[in-house]
């Protein structure tokens, strides 16, 4: 922690805690809590306290300050304080009656013991205006005492400033109180006057005023100019420049309060003389800046205390960087960002001071909402030192990344000329002296062309001079031959300041392995064609596989396998077959390549594949079994039949033949079962749509259309009857008595007649038309491009067909039905299809009503 802050949190809040808690209840009677807290605020002397709110102590001595505090079931705190007594007795209400209750207040705030470390957080409480801070247990979690701002700033401050400052007339110092701020600064820097201040000050702090509790802490800067009177300074060019920044004075409105206390000393106590003593020993320079107010306290630091034209320099110039306007918003950046976060920040500035500029780190902490400290430090030597420890580190990193290989590092030796003409030895690790056979304490200070003169004769000499020179990386293979070395090297140089390093080793033996790695290359060659073989064959499964999602028959599906398959296997022939309903006929359905494949036609036993549930591949030799499904005039070289499974059956055979050797190897076999397995899949689930179609716009017990698919079917065909200028009919049948009939014979004869109907009706009608049963006993025919005249003429046709119909069922019979039709026409009975279907549904009501089986049509239209 930065040591402003240990400087604020120096001493034990611990020891400020009131442990004198007086705990009473909510109904406590309000003149009994009266004489609770004259007992609480009895002193040492033996006086007891008045009601009046006791005032800040500024003996040194310990106050009391009478609290009472009340804990309710749900462990709430509330307290009870001479203030909150005195405003309810400013009501001129009477107290003798009145409870605690009614005058507590809650507590808006708590901390556990241990949170009382943290020093920032407890002034923060007291600036938001809490005055009473309860504590408690960190193991119970239960009372035990309380914090007041005087009791914390007794233990912190013996002898504040303002209590100096009101006994000043006794003592009458040497210097009054000066204030400087922006107003009266006009001629004169704010810096300059800061020079010819007091020596001395102290931390103190200023009451608040009545209507907030709590205290401001203030660090007051002080520096003492070297005889006792001021001496005017020459105001220099910098000075003046910060004299006429109005924009600075405008914005911060900064104000610089320093005193004079040397005629003080005998009033400040023994605690704060330590405290000065503390400070003296700082030697950064700490600021604290208060945002809400807009000032800047310098405190009393080393560089502040010592008369020296270095230290009043540093401070004036970090000063400046604030009253600096083209400079200011960088420094006032990190505060406003530090009191936002509640973090502390850290960055670095750089100060000219005279001729040399120096560096400086800064570290910013909240203090509360509105006020940071701002501690900066010297860390010019420790920049320095981190530059040399980084070229240090650099130059050890290199050596160590390359530990595994020879390293020497060399220095050019140049001549009158900066010519270079040889190099010096620096560095060469272990690995090095192994391969060049030089030991490194026999070589480092030793010159290159005397130790290695084989350097010269293979021009690598020319070469590490071409890479000081120019800066450029040196990557070489070469081969040397001289003092006992017969082996290949692979190296890499680069400049190193004036010199290079060399890293290298020896490839003698990678050398010798060349050809087992061009035997390994061509081997891997041919990987890789295998492989972009495969990723070529598994796009177009993929292309294949998407064609068969998007068909939406059978038929579709086998023209795009007829269509991918040549392409996957394009040195072969061979075909699809599906197997039928009753799965005793295959039948081959698509074929590709030049060779005759399978008959068109075929049994199931006639396949090896299909007998045996696994895949059949024979070749052209005298053990070989060829399936009889292949024509017998020319049989193939090579065949292999695989069944195409799906959902745990055989649905069909994917088979391919070859008239030359080795074209069905192990990876195309492979592709073939995944080619199988795909297709067996993608004609399932076109089997699986085209049913579940089926069910969708179909009804179970007539096989008729159900209500759904008339609905949309008949929308479509009023829009293409208005278009075309045409005419729709529309016949709602009804079986007459059919409750009755299901009564009489049960359901499962009903369901027997509705059967019949269905059939009847699917015989009797036009392939444009349309039956569909709307619901029940009711039956909807939609009858595209018909009259009214011929819709009528065709309902009394199948008016009479079902009075005709025969009805037999488990072999009894079931006697003669009739049905109730009405008809509608569009567009005389209405142009939306809910109309149509209103009316002819109103014209089977009345034909119901008029004595049923007959047909009756909608509204008084003419036939």
């Amino acid at each position: 922690m930065l040591e402003a802050n240990r400087l604020l949190c120096s001493f034990d809040i611990k020891s400020a805690i009131d442990r004198n808690v007086q705990i009473i209840a909510a109904d406590t009677p309000l003149v009994e809590a009266i004489a609770f807290m004259r007992s609480q605020g009895q002193s040492a002397d033996g006086p007891v306290l008045s009601l009046k709110p006791p005032a800040e102590s500024f003996t040194g001595q310990e106050g009391v300050e009478p609290c009472l505090f009340i804990i309710d079931q749900n462990q709430d705190i509330s307290l009870l304080t001479p203030r909150d007594i005195l405003n309810f007795l400013a009501t001129k209400k009477s107290f003798k009656k009145t409870t605690v209750a009614a005058v507590m207040q809650k507590c808006s705030i708590a901390l556990k013991e241990s949170d009382c470390l943290d020093s920032v957080r407890i002034f923060n409480c007291f600036q938001q205006g809490i005055h009473y801070l309860p504590i408690l247990s960190d193991s119970s979690h239960k009372l035990i005492g309380f914090l007041t701002p005087s009791r914390l700033m007794q233990r912190f401050y013996l002898s504040p400033l303002s209590k100096i400052v009101d006994n000043s007339s006794q003592v009458k110092p040497s210097h009054n109180l000066i204030e400087l701020s922006p107003k009266n600064c006009h001629k004169k820097s704010v810096i300059s006057r800061v020079k010819t201040c007091s020596r001395f000050g102290l931390v103190s702090y200023r009451k608040r005023p009545e209507s907030r509790v709590g205290s401001r802490i203030k660090i007051m800067p002080y520096i003492k100019s070297s005889s006792p009177k001021f001496a005017p300074i020459k105001e220099t060019a910098e000075l003046k420049e910060l004299n006429s920044n109005k924009a600075f004075n405008q914005d911060l409105q900064d104000a610089f309060v320093l005193l004079d206390l040397v005629s003080l000393e005998q009033n400040i106590t023994v605690n704060e003389k330590f405290l000065f003593k503390v400070l003296a020993e700082i030697t950064d320079i700490v600021f604290v800046i208060n945002v809400s107010e807009n000032n800047i306290k310098v405190a009393p630091t080393h560089p502040t205390l010592i008369r020296s034209e270095e230290n009043f320099q540093l401070i004036s110039q970090t000063l400046e960087l604030f009253f600096n306007g083209s400079q200011s918003e960088t420094f006032l950046d990190p505060i406003r960002q530090s009191l936002q976060t509640q973090t502390s920040i850290q960055f670095d500035y750089l100060l000219n001071l005279g001729k040399e500029q120096k560096r400086f780190t800064a570290s910013i902490s909240p203090l509360s909402s509105h006020s940071v400290i701002w501690v900066a430090r010297d860390i010019t030597d420790r920049h320095q030192t981190v530059e040399a420890l980084q070229h240090s580190e650099s130059l050890l990193t290199g050596v160590l990344n390359s530990s595994l290989d020879g390293i020497m590092a060399f220095k050019a030796i140049r001549n009158s000329e900066q010519t270079i003409i040889d190099f010096q030895w620096l560095t060469i690790n272990s690995a090095a002296e192994k391969i060049v056979g030089h030991r490194r304490e026999d070589v480092l200070g030793k010159y290159l062309l005397e130790e290695m003169p084989g350097n010269l004769e293979t021009r690598l000499f020319e070469r590490y001079v071409e890479v000081v020179n120019t800066h450029q990386p040196l990557e070489l293979e070469f081969y040397y031959d001289y003092e006992g070395i017969q082996a290949w090297f692979k190296m890499m140089a680069v400049k190193l300041n004036d010199g290079f390093i060399v890293t290298f080793r020896n490839i003698t033996e990678d050398k010798q392995a060349e050809a087992t790695l061009q035997q390994a290359n061509d081997k891997l060659i041919r990987w890789v064609e295998e492989l972009k073989q495969r990723n070529r064959e598994m796009a177009l499964l993929g292309e294949m596989n998407e064609l068969l999602q998007a068909c939406e028959t059978l038929e579709e599906a086998y023209k795009a396998i007829g269509l991918k398959l040549p392409q996957l296997f394009p040195s072969c022939s061979g075909g699809l077959a599906a197997i039928d309903a009753f799965k005793n006929r295959v039948e081959t359905v698509a074929t590709w390549g030049k060779l005759p494949g399978s008959k068109p036609w075929f049994a199931p036993h006639e396949c090896w594949a299909l007998r045996r549930g696994r895949s059949h591949r024979v070749d052209n030799s005298p053990f070989s079994l060829f399936c009889d499904h292949f024509h017998l005039h020319r049989s193939p070289v090579e065949s292999l039949c695989i069944p195409m499974m799906a959902q745990g059956e055989i649905s069909g055979l994917l088979y391919l033949i070859s008239s030359h050797p080795g074209r069905l190897s192990e990876a195309k076999q492979q592709l073939a079962r995944t080619v199988s397995e795909q297709i067996a899949l993608a004609l399932a689930n076109i089997k699986l749509r085209e049913t579940l179609h089926t069910q969708s716009i179909r009804d179970s017990l007539t096989g008729l259309f159900n209500r759904r698919y008339l609905e949309e079917t008949l929308e479509r065909e009023l829009q293409r009857a208005h278009r075309q200028n045409q005419s729709v009919g529309i016949v709602m049948i009804d079986i007459d008595y059919f409750k009755n009939f299901n009564d009489t014979f049960g359901h499962d004869a009903g369901d027997a007649v509705l059967r019949q109907v269905g059939e009847l009706l699917m015989k009797n009608i036009r392939g444009s038309d349309i039956a569909c049963r709307y619901g029940g006993e009711e039956l909807t025919l939609i009858l595209p491009d018909a009259t009214l005249s011929e819709t009528y003429r065709r309902a009394e046709q199948i008016r009479e067909a079902i009075k005709n119909l025969v009805l037999e069922h488990r072999g009894e019979l079931l006697g003669i039905i009739t049905a109730s039709l009405g008809i509608a026409c569009f567009p005389t009975a209405g142009i939306t299809g809910d109309d149509l279907i209103r009316a002819a549904d109103m014209a089977l009501y009345r034909a119901k009503a008029l004595g049923r089986d007959r047909v009756i049509t909608a509204g008084s239209y003419p036939i």
